[in-house]
């Protein structure tokens, strides 16, 4: 499973979250926390675009699911953050016929 972060319109992403396994992948290369397979979990990202270091804060709970992490935006990629507008969930493989399930989506603003 993917959840991307993506400019309004799609189609550029400046933040990806994979699931392999059972832990938490940040843009293919960093890896954090453990979550139970066919657990439901909760996922929370903070995301701080405006900061003079701008980055995003995931947080993993609930059903035994736990870690954190911090990933500093790039800032070749923060124009595209900066347009923040969509949040895409899907497989992430063409291919893939595994089942999740995603539900209680809340973005907000300050």
């Amino acid at each position: 499973m993917t959840i991307q972060f993506e400019k309004v319109g799609g189609g550029e992403r400046f933040l990806h979250l994979d699931f392999p396994g059972s832990s938490v992948r940040i843009d293919d290369d960093t890896t954090f926390g453990h979550f139970p397979r066919g657990q439901t979990f909760i996922v929370q990202v903070t995301l701080n675009i405006n900061a003079s270091t701008p980055n995003a804060h995931i947080v993993l709970s609930g059903a035994g699911a736990s870690g954190e992490a911090t990933r500093n935006i790039s800032p070749a990629l923060l124009p595209i953050a900066r347009q923040f507008g969509a949040v895409r969930i899907s497989s992430g493989l063409e291919a893939d016929d595994s089942t999740f399930f995603a539900t209680t989506i809340v973005v907000t603003k300050n």
